[in-house]
């Protein structure tokens, strides 16, 4: 690969591939010769007999085996007994080398005897030769003999309507008569044979059941007990069924226990009494391992089995069918292998959907083409929509954000209006903004905490590295959210944006207001402090302090939203002293009136939108106040704050999701100009009221959702894994492979593109690798200075640079 310049960057593009044949004893520079190292192996009596034993470690980077020893770096073993494998290599003395055994792949890695992952094996290779012996306890892919378990009841929603109906699925070690007694008194009042099952070891076992209970009554706790006739019975156990359709609750989402529960963080849970749970993903360490079922739901049965949980798959879960046979959960209309993987149900009036991302979840697949059903169909008495699914867009974490959601959910989920999104993956707590939707990170349930690192995640709000779970209230017009501690303090609140009269939401927010800069106006009653901005995909929102106690005083906000200069009114609607600069007419004048007895005008406030056509002023009606149709506002009397929410369908806005925007405040005189601005004018600089009737020009318009910068080079290029939008744009190959000596097509690169707008450096390279696992990397010095940057590789691959190209940024991945 030859080297050439970009700028002042020079790049150097590394497959990371090593290629070393350790069976070849050879000098080293200090003149120590390798010395022998002979790994004999035990292998369990299941092993597949028409199986290859690999050693995979530190001395063949990792290379699983291909299963045929085909590779280069494979490390296939000999059979020589029944149940024993052997492999001499040639190694480096007093060198340590970490290794484990496989068949071939990391699927069928070697695990312990519960199949639960195992340390690393080490060897210390002194300077004379050695024999290893080791025993492999099992295979990730080949288990031991499951006996089966009693398993103790597990409640899910299993449809639409949590008020009247419950699901219990239970197991038992043996089949036999399966019922469920239940009552709101007495368990003898009702009693359901079960006859729905599931297989949990073997096929057609039908040792796992499960009872649907229809014709509840709404917010009832019943009591209820299961039995499999002569194998098991439960305890007298108790559910709660959702309260009536318009009623406040709360429910608890946390996620990422495994490998360990954290007791205090389930126990916390548990006192909270919620009405049900969200979980995240990663509920167990090997989800292919049976027993860690058995584990993870004894552990949590003082939860699962009066609460009804409700999980979604995480990596760790591994595709595995027992987290869809243990819980039930609603069908969401697909084939057998996928149900459970994605569904949604409501819950008063929250509408909540969880998602797979280890299915396919790209456009036009049977996942995203549900998920886009599923969002036009809520129903009009739904007010939030929450989504659950595993691995979060953007993270602080070590694990980072995930590309695919970034590409195929998040405009999904901003079209359609999702009000919260909850992830886990990254051991943490994190809230991030991103498009006006609320992504909280909630990993903190008892998997070991991550370390966090600012500004890799350019959306984040808060982050904690911390033990905790997530407290989510609901009501009829609000949604917040509480982070709590293992100890039980709140870290973080999140609230939905509320036309409440209360700043704290815009506080939750992160929205930082506009504020007065000149700080000239010493009458507390005219003076503006602070105005904020924001939208979702419905409304915009206006914040601001109103003061006034004792004095009649308008309070107006100027609003252009076509940017067009000359265009807009030229009038001011309630007659005052003011105008706008010929650059930003107004299209919208909003007005509101506060009285000399600390009370507001019964028809404030007052919307108006220009009627370019006709030259004059339209006023609104429908909403509160004389706003338009679907607007609120709402005033707090004690932080005299005021708050205004106005639909983007206005009359006005015109479609815009941007405008230019001065908020003003007017004294008690007649016809008077504006005493007061924010942002502050240059035309505006009163000490007292301002009560000239001379006109007043408004000049310093805030651009809201506006760029001051140079607009970015229209053909920027599209992160999709295509490469159309670089040949569309004539960008050629800044490096071209010249020597063409690499022959394994898996290993070879053919080309290095390089692009940068006025914004983002973007790279794009061509690879045919598909079916092994294969480091890519990125060496950049940016400040090429000889000998400045790093000397060793970050992902410990044998590759480093020349000095005179020292990188300083590094780039990998596999």
């Amino acid at each position: 690969m030859k080297k050439i310049s970009f700028s002042t960057v020079s790049i150097l593009f590394l497959a990371l591939v090593i290629n070393i044949n350790v069976l070849i004893a050879e000098n080293h520079p200090e003149g120590k010769l390798d010395v022998f190292v002979t790994f004999i192996v035990t292998v369990p009596e299941n092993t597949p007999e028409s199986d290859t034993v690999f050693i995979a470690g530190t001395m063949n980077n990792w290379d699983p085996g291909s299963g045929e020893g085909s590779s280069s770096d494979d490390l296939p073993m000999t059979k020589i007994s029944a149940n024993q494998w052997q492999l001499t290599l040639s190694l480096s003395p007093n060198n340590s080398y970490e290794y484990k055994y496989t068949r071939g792949s990391w699927n069928s890695v070697e695990k312990d005897e519960q199949g639960n992952e195992i340390d690393n094996r080490e060897v210390h290779v002194p300077f004379y030769a050695i024999t290893i012996n080791d025993t492999v306890s099992t295979w990730r892919d080949v288990l031991n003999p499951v006996t089966p378990e009693n398993v103790d009841p597990v409640i899910t929603i299993y449809n639409d309507s949590p008020q009247t109906s419950i699901a219990i699925t239970w197991a038992s070690a043996a089949k036999g008569t399966n019922t469920v007694r239940y009552g709101i008194n007495d368990i003898s009042e009702n009693q359901l044979v079960v006859e729905e099952s599931r297989d949990m070891v073997t096929k057609n076992d039908s040792l796992i059941h499960v009872a649907r209970l229809t014709d509840l009554q709404p917010n009832t706790t019943y009591f209820y007990q299961v039995e499999t006739q002569g194998i098991y019975q439960s305890d007298t156990l108790s559910f709660t069924t959702a309260p009536p359709q318009d009623s406040s609750f709360m429910f608890i989402a946390f996620g990422d226990n495994q490998p360990a529960v954290n007791t205090t963080i389930l126990n916390n849970i548990i006192r909270e009494h919620p009405t049900f749970v969200l979980h995240t993903g990663d509920l167990v360490q090997d989800g292919t391992q049976l027993n860690q079922w058995f584990d993870v739901l004894h552990d949590h049965q003082n939860l699962t089995s009066t609460t009804p949980m409700m999980v979604i798959y995480g990596n760790h879960e591994e595709n595995s069918p027992y987290l869809t046979s243990f819980f039930t959960f609603p069908d969401n209309s697909s084939s057998d292998s996928y149900q459970g993987h994605w569904y949604s149900f409501d819950y008063n009036n929250v509408h909540i959907i969880g998602l797979d991302i280890y299915q396919d979840f790209k456009a036009g697949s049977e996942q995203q083409d549900w998920l886009l059903n599923d969002l036009q169909s809520i129903g009009e008495e739904i007010s939030y929509t929450i989504v659950f699914l595993h691995e979060p867009p953007y993270s602080s974490g070590k694990h980072g954000g995930n590309l695919e959601v970034q590409q195929y959910l998040l405009p999904i989920f901003k079209d359609y209006g999702v009000d919260l999104v909850f992830c886990g993956h990254n051991h943490l707590y994190e809230r991030s903004i991103i498009n006006g939707i609320p992504y909280i990170t909630t990993g903190g349930a008892g998997a070991t905490l991550y370390d966090y690192y600012p500004g890799i995640n350019p959306f984040s709000v808060y982050v904690e590295k911390v033990f905790h779970y997530c407290k989510i209230y609901v009501t009829r017009n609000n949604l917040w959210v509480e982070m709590i501690r293992q100890n039980g303090s709140v870290g973080d609140v999140h609230y939905s944006m509320q036309t409440d009269g209360n700043d704290k939401d815009w506080h939750s927010w992160k929205i930082a207001p506009i504020e007065d800069t000149d700080n000239l106006q010493t009458d507390p009653e005219l003076k503006l402090e602070r105005f904020f901005i924001t939208q979702d995909v419905n409304y915009f929102y206006f914040g601001f302090d109103a003061p006034a106690r004792t004095k009649g005083i308008s309070y107006g906000m100027y609003i252009d939203t076509d940017n067009i200069p000359g265009s807009g009114g030229t009038t001011d609607r309630w007659g005052k002293a003011i105008t706008a600069v010929s650059r930003h007419l107004p299209e919208i004048e909003i007005y509101a009136y506060h009285k000399n007895d600390d009370t507001w005008s019964s028809s404030s406030p007052k919307f108006y939108h220009w009627d370019q056509a006709n030259s004059q002023w339209i006023s609104a009606s429908g909403g509160m106040g004389s706003l338009p149709t679907g607007g609120i506002f709402s005033i707090d009397s004690t932080n005299r704050f005021f708050e205004l929410a106005i639909p983007k369908t206005a009359p006005g806005f015109n479609g815009t999701d941007s405008f230019f925007v001065e908020l003003f405040t007017v004294g008690e005189t007649s016809g008077a100009g504006a005493s007061e601005s924010i942002p502050s004018d240059s035309s505006i600089q009163f000490t007292a009221e301002n009560k000239s009737t001379a006109i007043t020009v408004l000049t310093n318009f805030y651009g809201f959702n506006m760029s001051n910068e140079e607009k970015p080079d229209s053909n920027t290029i599209c992160i999709d894994g295509d490469p159309l939008d670089w040949l569309s744009m004539g960008i050629e190959p800044l490096a071209v492979d010249t020597d063409s000596a690499q022959l394994n097509p898996e290993y070879q690169l053919d080309s290095l593109y390089v692009y940068m707008d006025s914004i983002n450096v973007y790279f794009g390279f061509r690879t045919p690798c598909q079916n092994i696992g294969l480091h890519f990397g990125i060496y950049i010095d940016t400040d090429n200075i000889v000998g400045s940057g790093g000397a060793y590789d970050k992902w410990t691959c044998d590759v480093t640079a020349v000095p005179r190209h020292l990188p300083d940024i590094s780039i990998s991945g596999r």
